[in-house]
């Protein structure tokens, strides 16, 4: 029986001759629980073999799994080159957060920004449970802390928003600090998001509105590599918890 291989949910494309590289992000970010998608350790090694001067982040994503995520916004944020993001559809939950690593994040006029508490699905017995909860608060404790240094916003006003899930236009991310500036909608390929996944989705993208898709690669990709443990946000969640308890911020 054949091994079934990852979803490639990012493409990285050069150009010599203006000394940048672009990368797409467009699908849902890192390993699912179904052993789909490739992890973050794949996305960091192709990073560290770019050389170029200027790196373009376009994001059109749902989120995906929290400790996969903040790996790469640190990954991001170490690299030597200017990072500039733009957010061409959707940055929603840890695709929001790897967006802000950007030393330049830019907006469509037509895109949404999206940040919420992490949730999970397991299975456990009572003590358990109560143990996969703190734990779901010490990773909220540590996106919080990350979009209150990168926005004007306050830690209290913060952790309002992420209770609610909060769905911000261009123009509210642009007052609430979160990006630098917003460009005009592209009319280039467009595909439709599933929006009633989420639980506080506006009404008008539940109706239908398309977003951007991102380019699609023809090589076949790698096999698929483990979750690396010391990637985590909490130093104090152990490699057994990380089995017991697969932290994502939206599937």
């Amino acid at each position: 029986m054949l091994k079934k291989q990852p979803k490639n949910w990012f493409e990285i494309k050069a150009n010599a001759e203006t000394n940048t590289t672009d990368i797409y992000i467009y699908e849902q970010i890192g390993e699912t629980w179904m052993g789909d998608g490739w992890t973050a350790k794949r996305f960091v090694e192709a990073l560290n073999k770019i050389h170029s001067e200027f790196i373009t982040i376009h994001i059109n994503s749902v989120g995906g799994n929290v400790f996969e995520g903040v790996a790469i916004y640190n990954s991001i944020l170490a690299h030597k080159a200017f990072v500039t993001v733009r957010i061409e559809g959707l940055a929603a939950s840890i695709a929001s957060v790897i967006a802000l690593a950007g030393d330049k994040v830019l907006m469509a006029d037509n895109a949404m920004f999206m940040i919420h508490e992490p949730w999970t699905c397991m299975c456990g017995n009572a003590e358990e449970m109560r143990k996969a909860a703190d734990t779901l608060d010490k990773i909220s404790s540590t996106i919080q802390t990350t979009y209150v240094k990168h926005s004007k916003l306050n830690e209290e006003q913060v952790i309002a928003y992420l209770k609610d899930e909060t769905w911000f236009n261009a123009k509210e991310a642009l007052e609430a600090g979160f990006v630098d500036g917003t460009f005009e909608e592209d009319t280039g390929a467009q595909n439709a998001i599933d929006y009633s996944q989420f639980k506080n989705a506006p009404k008008e993208l539940l109706k239908g509105a398309e977003m951007a898709v991102a380019p699609v690669a023809d090589e076949e990709v790698a096999e698929e590599e483990e979750l690396v443990a010391d990637k985590t946000p909490a130093a104090d969640i152990t490699q057994m918890e990380l089995k017991r308890l697969y932290v994502q911020t939206l599937m």
